[in-house]
């Protein structure tokens, strides 16, 4: 509150009263009685039998009374705050009497408390839509109740929300164990889905986003098998094989059409939906708001000049050069998963080790020391907090402990993290993970921490290895230890019977991989952007701005 709009006490002002009541021992009314403009927060704080006996909202007023900081948030957005929180106040005295200031304080902190427990009733004139949470929900009563955003953390959300001082223990009808504890918040979290559920009268619709499910992000809810009446959160989030009833005007008019245009549809159908279509266009939507589609646009100007290209912009070129233009050039649906994230996380972990390990003289780094620089740079909040935080720590220790157990290669580390550049129609930059000394030569050797290695035909011709090739038999760096005899990837996850699973490249085949690295390179350079349908669409973050797909051909407009 003192660093707050309210007093706005310097944050080094702040440290210093903060310091001297740690030094003394003292409570905030003894320490910041010495200055003078917080002289009436010391008052308030000295006596606090106004939180204690008067009602609620009449000890709010009395705070908004004895400090006369409070004329500085007139005119501001504060004071509309401070006047929400009174009528809150003024609402649960109609359930609490005798509810003081303190009281509502410790009833805040609780899980089920509900800031604003009454919706002000609307006659219903017009059609509206209602924008509230789950709990204040409950006695009312809606046609269509939409529940957003059912995935795991959000929907049920399991987090104990204990106190810093384990409050929740000292109810004896809460389990004390962790187990009994999580076990009570999910019987919590469906007794609030049927509440929500129940008040609809018409229909229910559940949300969860899609965007990032496969990266392990977004994962629906646990709660969605058990509505839809299914075995599994996946056949519950795929698409019915049926046509569900419209709801909006818009599904109206777009059921109307698909029957209109379906030539399986019994022609009375078809003529019955042109009609009512025909009859009703006006109110089912505004004809100054009808959508076009406009012509393609130019594809130029997404590239300024010549570019650095990488092995893995080749690889997503390959696959679909219009999403490679807005995925890596226009950042579209750009945002790291937690796989990424997870991958960063093990490359540094091995970089780390080996590198300490070389620096000591030895042959190799061992199990013990990468667990240890794992524990001391794993994140928790990036892997979403707990559970899901331990369950991909668990998944880190075991691409190490697989890793070790049957180390692939042979050779001590020459280098770690090595930057490598080669010139191919254009600069081609990349780092290898690690190039270690081999028989005759080096090798050069990339991390993968995917469960699913890449098939064996495809690694041998891979972009990523031959440039590795390319790039480190040219680098000066690297000349005195002989030439690249050979590029692998390595899949700690990813065992076959005692050892993880290595795919090699095939050497061969490196003037295909020039050819292909060209004509990636002018591709690029020459702006050409064509969509190429594919497997991959389906999983395609960015197939709404795709014109090879119909989602991808409206451009919206009046």
């Amino acid at each position: 509150i003192l660093l707050g709009e309210l007093f706005r006490i310097p944050l080094g002002r702040y440290l210093d009263l903060n310091r001297s009541r740690l030094r003394t021992r003292s409570a905030w009314p003894d320490v910041i009685s010495a200055v003078p403009e917080l002289q009436p927060l010391c008052n308030l704080l000295s006596d606090t039998s106004w939180a204690e006996r008067l009602p609620a909202v009449e000890g709010l007023w009395h705070v908004w009374d004895t400090l006369p900081q409070v004329e500085s948030l007139l005119g501001t957005d504060h004071v509309a705050a401070w006047s929400s929180y009174a009528q809150v106040l003024d609402h649960w005295r109609d359930r609490e009497p005798d509810g003081t200031l303190a009281h509502h304080r410790r009833l805040s902190e609780e899980e089920e408390y509900e800031a604003d427990p009454l919706l002000s009733y609307h006659p219903r004139t017009e059609s509206r839509v209602t924008i509230t949470t789950l709990h204040q929900s409950k006695g009312l009563e809606f046609d269509v109740v939409f529940i957003a955003d059912a995935v795991e953390g959000v929907f049920p959300d399991l987090r104990a929300r204990d106190s810093l001082l384990g409050s929740r223990r000292l109810n004896p009808h809460l389990p004390s164990d962790t187990a009994g504890y999580t076990a009570f918040r999910l019987q919590e979290e469906r007794r609030l889905a049927y509440t929500a559920m129940t008040r609809s009268t018409q229909r229910v619709v559940w949300t969860a986003t899609a965007s990032g499910f496969d990266e392990g992000r977004g994962i629906p809810s646990r709660f969605l098998p058990l509505v839809v009446g299914v075995a599994s959160v996946g056949e519950a989030a795929s698409h019915p094989g049926y046509r569900t009833t419209p709801v909006t005007p818009l599904e109206i008019e777009a059921s109307l059409r698909r029957t209109m245009e379906d030539p399986s549809q019994h022609v009375v159908s078809r003529l019955t939906a042109l009609d009512v279509l025909g009859a009703n266009q006006g109110q089912l939507r505004d004809p100054d708001l009808y959508f076009g589609v406009r012509d393609r646009g130019s594809d130029r100007g997404v590239i300024d000049g010549r570019v650095s290209l990488t092995p893995s912009q080749a690889d997503l070129y390959e696959t679909c050069p219009r999403r490679y233009a807005l995925e890596r050039r226009l950042k579209v649906g750009d945002d790291e998963s937690v796989h990424a994230s997870f991958g960063s996380l093990i490359h540094d972990v091995l970089e780390q080790a080996e590198a300490e390990a070389k620096e000591a003289g030895m042959m190799r780094s061992t199990l013990d020391d990468a667990v240890t620089i794992l524990d001391l740079r794993f994140d928790p909040g990036l892997f979403g907090g707990d559970p899901f935080a331990e369950a991909w720590r668990r998944r880190g220790v075991q691409a190490l402990e697989n890793l070790y157990s049957d180390w692939p290669g042979g050779g001590a580390a020459l280098a770690l993290e090595h930057p490598l550049e080669v010139d191919v129609e254009g600069t081609w930059r990349g780092r290898a993970d690690r190039i270690e000394h081999r028989l005759g030569g080096m090798a050069i050797v990339d991390y993968k921490t995917s469960k699913m290695a890449m098939a064996v035909e495809k690694a041998k011709s891979s972009i990523q290895l031959g440039f590795y090739v390319l790039a480190g038999e040219r680098d000066p760096a690297l000349s005195e230890h002989g030439p690249v005899t050979a590029a692998e990837l390595w899949y700690p996850l990813a065992k076959r019977k005692s050892s993880i699973i290595v795919r090699e490249f095939d050497l061969d085949s490196l003037p295909d991989i020039k050819q292909r690295m060209a004509a990636v390179a002018k591709g690029i350079h020459s702006e050409a952007w064509p969509p190429q349908p594919g497997g991959h669409c389906s999983h395609c973050r960015v197939r709404s701005s795709c014109p090879a797909w119909p989602e991808g051909q409206e451009a919206f407009h009046r």
